[in-house]
C-alpha cells in the first residue's frame, strides 16, 4: 500500500519540472556566448561569477 500524499508528489514534480525548465533557459542564454557541455554550466556559472565579485572587489576605493 503507498501512504503518499499525491498533493505533494504533485507539488514536488512541478518543483523539478521548474528546475529543469530554469535550467534550460539558462543554458540557452549562456551557450549564446560560450560553447558548452550541460554538465560544465555549474562550473561556468561559479568561475565567472567568482571573477565578476572579485574585479569588483579589486576596483572598490579602500
Amino acid at each position: 500500500m503507498n501512504l503518499t500524499n499525491p498533493i505533494s508528489d504533485s507539488k514536488s514534480r512541478n518543483k523539478q519540472i521548474l528546475t529543469v525548465r530554469a535550467l534550460d533557459r539558462i543554458e540557452a542564454f549562456v551557450s549564446i556566448f560560450v560553447t558548452f557541455l550541460p554538465h560544465e554550466l555549474s562550473a561556468l556559472l561559479y568561475s565567472s561569477s567568482t571573477f565578476f565579485f572579485a574585479s569588483i572587489d579589486s576596483i572598490a576605493p579602500s
